[in-house]
């Protein structure tokens, strides 16, 4: 038992070939996103976060926004429609994850 108990658990934590890359590309809490709706054609960059870090004048969404939810797991390209209020929809495209920005020294 202990044997087959090692030998699942091998490797958790370390991500398989070519899956760093693909979730650097993903919609992630604490990625900064490049965002398009494309019905108006209007482009945002945003950072997804946790509810409790959540500052819209500073660009950080709640992952519990709608906007939040729409891009959550999405990959770099993928779009999806998103229902909102009174039936309306709306075509969000996920352009790309922005690299993530240095803090500064002694900040954390």
């Amino acid at each position: 038992m202990k044997r087959n108990r090692a030998r699942i658990g091998a490797g958790r934590g370390q991500p398989r070939r070519g899956e760093a890359a693909r979730d650097a590309r993903m919609a992630r809490i604490d990625a900064r996103l490049e965002y398009e709706d494309e019905g108006s054609g209007q482009r945002q960059a945003i950072t997804l976060v946790r509810p409790s870090a959540a500052n819209g004048a500073a660009g950080r969404v709640s992952v519990l926004d709608p906007v939040g939810m729409a891009l959550l797991g999405l990959r770099e390209g993928q779009s999806v429609d998103w229902p909102l209020q009174h039936g309306d929809r709306r075509c969000i495209r996920l352009i790309r994850v922005l690299p993530r920005r240095r803090s500064p020294a002694g900040d954390g």
